[in-house]
């Protein structure tokens, strides 16, 4: 049997962001939440909120239900980043619901960082598959 720790075909990341809205060359990330999966069950996990000090407007809020109080007291995106990077591992499968969105609010994760190289879209998955 595997180790939780071992990297296997069937081990990869589920990721996800909340944001304070959508360009990701402006906006922050203000939420992050990463699941690691073998063989069907979570074996490790890391979610954080993350400090902002850029305003999260009302209708952002209401799509996620996150707020600036929430956020006040969260690591810096900085550290995040960094723990972030230190979870992954080489080669690793991402999956996100809107992988490009996720994936444009996480640089950290690009291949000359901690060799990401595949990134599953489940929204994309889901459409083709009509699951």
């Amino acid at each position: 049997m595997a180790s939780a720790d071992h990297h296997s075909m069937n081990s990869f990341v589920v990721v996800d962001v909340e944001t304070t809205g959508l360009d990701s060359n402006v906006e922050h990330v203000i939420e992050l939440a990463a699941l690691r999966f073998s063989d069907d069950a979570i074996v490790n996990s890391y979610s954080t909120y993350v400090a902002t000090e850029r305003d999260i407007p009302p209708e952002v809020s209401a799509v996620h239900g996150i707020t600036h109080s929430d956020v006040k007291f969260a690591p810096l995106w900085s550290d995040v980043q960094r723990r972030l990077v230190s979870f992954m591992r080489p080669g690793e499968l991402v999956v996100a619901h809107h992988a490009e969105f996720d994936r444009a609010f996480l640089p950290c994760l690009d291949a000359s960082y901690v060799g990401v190289q595949r990134t599953l879209c489940a929204t994309f998955v889901a459409e083709r598959t009509g699951v």
